[in-house]
């Protein structure tokens, strides 16, 4: 009797780096690596719909930090209920600072000052503390309450991460998956795109665990299969 089945909560998929990341699309990838090592001014904004990759490509960022022997902080404002303003002080300590869904925090005024006052002490102290942002607005759609922060704001260097195709996104989950040894179909990444409303975060984790499933009952990654571990689940 097969005892193994697929858990949920999925664990966590393994860290986020330039090597799992889908850069077809960015051709200002390269560039922008460059300009981090030696920017004009410290502040960058990513911008980007949905499940474009901005997530991703903040935490590659703070990988590829790491690699070089530097210090970061990845901050996902979208869990901001569970996080204080506080997170972002001591800011000297990091070489970088990645803080995601810029676009939660609009309109709360503790948490606008005290981005104003990192950016300001960032500014100010010159410590070399490069700071990302990432939203899946626009920059121009990004109106703080506090003028003076919206002012410090527009000195962001910005960049645009492009929707992929419905093709590069099966794509890049068959490549998961190949990387792994396995073989995931067209038809099966799509049921997974569509299942999971494009969420590849979640959709990573949950490709791991039916890449394990399939392995340990030896069976191909069908769709099929897929739908059943996720009936049974």
């Amino acid at each position: 009797m097969d005892t193994m089945q697929l858990s949920l909560p999925f664990e966590q998929v393994e860290q986020a780096n330039f090597s799992n990341f889908y850069d077809e699309n960015i051709p200002w990838l390269k560039a922008f690596l460059d300009e981090l090592k030696e920017p004009s001014l410290p502040f960058f904004f990513i911008c980007g719909a949905k499940h474009s990759g901005k997530t991703h490509l903040l935490k590659a960022l703070c990988s590829y930090f790491n690699e070089q022997g530097k210090r970061t902080n990845y901050v996902a404002l979208k869990k901001m209920n569970y996080l204080s303003p506080l997170v972002f002080e001591n800011s000297s300590f990091f070489n970088l600072i990645c803080i995601d869904d810029l676009e939660e925090i609009i309109g709360d005024d503790e948490w606008e000052l005290a981005l104003f006052s990192l950016m300001k002490e960032i500014l100010h102290k010159q410590n070399n503390t490069i700071l990302v942002f990432s939203a899946s607005v626009k920059m121009s759609s990004i109106k703080f309450n506090m003028p003076d922060l919206q002012s410090r704001f527009h000195l962001c260097t910005m960049y645009r991460l492009p929707q992929m195709t419905e093709k590069q996104k099966i794509q890049v989950l068959i490549d998961f998956a190949k990387v792994r040894g396995a073989v995931l179909p067209n038809d099966a990444a799509t049921f997974l795109l569509n299942r999971f409303q494009y969420d590849f975060s979640e959709i990573f984790k949950i490709l791991l665990s039916l890449i394990a499933a399939s392995k340990h009952q030896n069976r191909k990654l069908s769709k099929n299969f897929i739908v059943e571990k996720m009936t049974t689940s």
